[in-house]
């Protein structure tokens, strides 16, 4: 027990007359009452002196008889050490604390709230003091690796967004937009391509970024030792040279009309050469320094801080510093729904505050895929079928609610359920018509050989995901919805890391893909991403026809052409029952009216660098 435990306890124990006045007690029946010794009874009595919790005088003389006064109460207790505990970083020690009062839990909880959200505090910097505006948030997980070459996640993309910048940018309509590169051009096949870049763009050690950090960072996204996630954006790259301190040129062993594209992706951020080889991965690697508007000051398991880069060639931003809490565990604690910043709050009626609103649609792509590695019922056409339908029949955004949102466009194939499409019209639309070889069962071979669908209960389809708030209900109504058919489940949750492994044996899978602003390039990745679900669960036949339609699909210039193979992957996927879409995520956000020019970024946090408070 800690020395707040013991004295909880003896509160509780003692009299009420304790709390107004000093009371004589003997030292051996306050040892008693703690069940120790009389020895270890002072040694408690001098800490809580020392702590402010008791006044304490030893006795003197033969009847050695103490007084007493307990002047903190349980609940003031708990609740200052909650807060000593959060500022040193101590969050899981300073949320346990509070199990044992719910009044404590309460004041924590608005305490908590007042330290969130935007704040104008006193602070020094350069030995001057001046007012810093900064920003505070809670976030349920540490962020991920903060190397490009690495991360696959919205929040990961969003912070590379913070602390470095790709050549280019992606528009509206998610083309490329200029950037560190002002200006580009290419050869008419698309085979070579020239980048011009900006002049007296730093990195936050103070260094000049020049096409030769950009070519350190296309080789080393390139390289195989490497093993990026996102090598396959970068593997026609067979040439890339820095033509002196401003000029980039790319060589392409195919054509590569998506070249300008895919320089615009959170993945292409330019890091500065430091002398690592471009084999050198994330795990080994020093953290890298950009050239974005914050500068990362602190990262652990307790959050992360960024900082204002001053020197940012677009403009120092506004916003002075940004703090993340990793908060775990506090969503469900009252007074949690007060913690508001954007984008992850609902607009509270009851506020006096003026508040505004914001949304950013299609953020995240969830699906069911079946695992064609792994040998159970989902090998069996007619069972992936019957397991669609009953998914198709309802309508999980609706179903789930939250920040769910039914799925439209390429997604939303006619009919819902796989045997509904009209193959003849996807014909139609689609030329030439892509087919994945089959890998079902012999047609002969009765479906009773799998137990797990003509026994229900006695072999469970395995469901696996990660570690997300959303997936552990989404796997507990599919599980739901596939048991209405007599189809057994076993859902289980992963951390991300493990997860992406896929080493574990699932016969069905919920994941997910983050959409880019180009949504060509959103379903390239889908197809094509090393740690995403459809390359480590497709046999392999089926994935050697998938890989080989998409390198065409890339090489073709035609935009409209592209998108009708893609589409037609699409519906050979549905068709097939290789995957199910179930719906998208959006963002819906909230803010304090007085909080200017805030715009979300194409991953739905706010822009840190453009948002400034009206006093």
């Amino acid at each position: 027990m800690q020395p707040e435990d013991h004295y909880i306890s003896l509160y509780e124990k003692l009299p009420a007359e304790y709390r107004r006045s000093e009371v004589p007690v003997a030292l051996a029946a306050l040892a008693e009452l703690l069940c120790c010794t009389t020895r270890n009874a002072v040694f408690l009595l001098r800490r809580w002196e020392s702590e402010g919790w008791v006044a304490w005088r030893p006795g003197s003389g033969r009847s050695r008889r103490s007084r007493l006064r307990l002047l903190v109460s349980p609940e003031d207790l708990l609740f200052e050490k909650s807060c000593k505990d959060f500022d040193s970083g101590h969050f899981e020690r300073a949320f346990s604390s509070l199990t044992a009062s719910a009044a404590a839990e309460r004041r924590f909880a608005a305490w908590l709230s007042q330290r969130m959200g935007y704040r104008l505090d006193a602070a020094e910097r350069g030995g001057r003091r001046r007012i810093e505006e900064s920003l505070h948030f809670s976030f349920y997980r540490a962020a991920g690796p903060l190397d490009p070459a690495f991360a696959v996640r919205q929040t990961e993309y969003h912070l590379f967004g913070q602390l470095f910048d790709p050549l280019l940018l992606p528009a509206a309509d998610g083309s490329a937009a200029a950037h560190i590169a002002h200006a580009w051009e290419h050869s008419e096949d698309y085979t070579r391509w020239t980048f011009y870049l900006r002049k007296g763009v730093l990195f936050h050690d103070g260094s000049e970024l020049t096409a030769r950090d950009a070519t350190f960072t296309l080789k080393r996204l390139r390289s195989s030792d490497t093993a990026s996630p996102h090598r396959h954006w970068y593997g026609n790259l067979s040439g890339i040279e820095a033509d002196g301190p401003y000029r980039l040129k790319i060589e392409t062993s195919v054509p590569e009309p998506l070249l300008a594209d895919i320089l615009a992706l959170p993945s292409s951020s330019v890091v500065r050469e430091s002398g690592l080889s471009a084999g050198t991965d994330a795990v080994h690697a020093p953290p890298f320094s950009g050239s974005g508007p914050y500068v990362l000051t602190h990262s652990g398991s307790n959050g992360l801080t960024i900082e204002a880069f001053d020197r940012y060639f677009l403009g120092r931003p506004h916003l002075d510093k940004v703090v993340m809490w990793v908060l775990a565990d506090f969503g469900g604690a009252p007074g949690a729904d007060q913690i508001g910043f954007v984008p992850f709050r609902e607009k509270d009626t009851d506020s006096l505050r003026e508040e505004s609103e914001l949304s950013r649609e299609k953020l995240e792509l969830k699906f069911l895929i079946f695992n064609f590695r792994t040998n159970g019922p989902q090998l069996s056409r007619e069972f992936r079928s019957k397991a669609a339908r009953l998914i198709a029949e309802a309508e999980p955004a609706g179903a789930l609610g939250g920040n769910r949102k039914p799925l439209e466009g390429a997604y939303r194939f006619p009919g819902g359920a796989p045997d509904r499409i009209d193959l003849d019209r996807c014909a139609e639309k689609t030329h030439p018509v892509f087919r994945l070889p089959e890998v079902d069962q012999a047609a002969g071979e009765p479906l009773s050989v799998h137990p797990s669908h003509s026994e229900p209960g006695r072999f469970p389809l395995r469901l696996s995901s990660y570690d997300m708030p959303l997936h552990a209900e989404d796997l507990e109504w599919v599980a739901e919805r596939l048991g209405r058919g007599g189809i057994a489940c076993e859902p289980g949750i992963l951390p991300f890391r493990q997860w992406t492994l896929f080493d574990e044996p699932a016969d069905l899978l919920l994941g997910s893909i983050v959409l880019h602003p180009s949504a060509e390039l959103s379903e390239l990745a889908l197809l094509s991403e090393l740690s995403g679900v459809l390359q480590n669960v497709l046999a392999k036949p089926q994935l050697e026809a998938l890989n080989a339609e998409v390198a065409e699909i890339r090489r073709e210039p035609e935009p409209q052409t592209r998108r009708r193979r893609l589409d037609g992957i699409m519906a050979e996927l549905h068709r097939a029952c290789v995957w199910l879409p179930l719906y998208t995520t959006f963002q819906h956000t909230v803010y304090d009216s007085r909080l200017q020019d805030v715009r979300l970024s194409p991953y739905a946090f706010p822009d840190y660098r453009t948002m400034w408070l009206r006093g």
